[in-house]
């Protein structure tokens, strides 16, 4: 199902995971983006979504409190 999906929405899924099958996940995450898809990656570690996202949204109850690209980003830390 998800080869055919435009969209990937994976919320959390490093929960619980070795350091081994964290980077399982992160190389599909690699594959897909690399394919032209898009992933909506829900996470708490800051260190491992920002390792993947071309873009951030950080919500703060319910509301929008960041949106912007990894190099408006970066140039903030």
């Amino acid at each position: 199902i998800y080869k055919k999906a435009d969209l990937i929405v994976l919320d959390e899924p490093t929960t619980a995971l070795s350091l081994t099958e964290t980077a399982k996940v992160f190389h599909f995450v690699r594959q897909v983006r690399a394919s032209g898809r898009s992933i909506l990656f829900i996470g708490h570690n800051i260190h491992h979504v920002f390792d993947i996202a071309d873009r951030f949204v950080v919500l703060d109850r319910g509301k929008v409190a960041l949106s912007a690209d990894r190099s408006e980003v970066k140039s903030a830390e």
